[in-house]
């Protein structure tokens, strides 16, 4: 127990430090204008079984102290939905920890492919 206590976010930090997920640069957040000087790559954490457990514990953590408060900031919820690619791994790890359905977000129909 002593050992799974001290699986906190300063150890998943550097655990994706240590898996090479956290990038220093200047990247452009997703399709948005947005840079950013810091980039975490949390597809990684597949590689890693137990900080990818970890991962889903804090976010549960998170969501519970953020539903728990006077004001909530997160509502209650019945389903999870994943972004493909790095929000569905976490997504699905956190739907298996919490057993809260998941649903798969696509960005377009199955079999569409893309036309410009």
């Amino acid at each position: 127990m002593a050992k799974e206590q001290s699986l906190d976010n300063l150890w998943l930090a550097q655990i994706l430090f240590d898996l090479g997920g956290v990038q220093f640069g200047n990247f452009t957040v997703s399709e948005s204008a947005v840079s950013s000087p810091v980039f975490v790559n949390p597809k990684v954490l597949i590689s890693n079984p137990t900080a990818l457990r970890v991962a889903s514990k804090l976010m549960q953590q998170e969501i519970n102290l953020a539903q728990s408060l006077r004001r909530p900031r997160v509502h209650p919820f019945s389903v999870i939905a994943g972004v493909p690619v790095g929000g569905l791994l976490l997504a699905t790890a956190y739907s298996l920890e919490t057993n809260i359905p998941l649903i798969y977000a696509r960005s377009r129909p199955k079999g569409l492919a893309n036309v410009e």
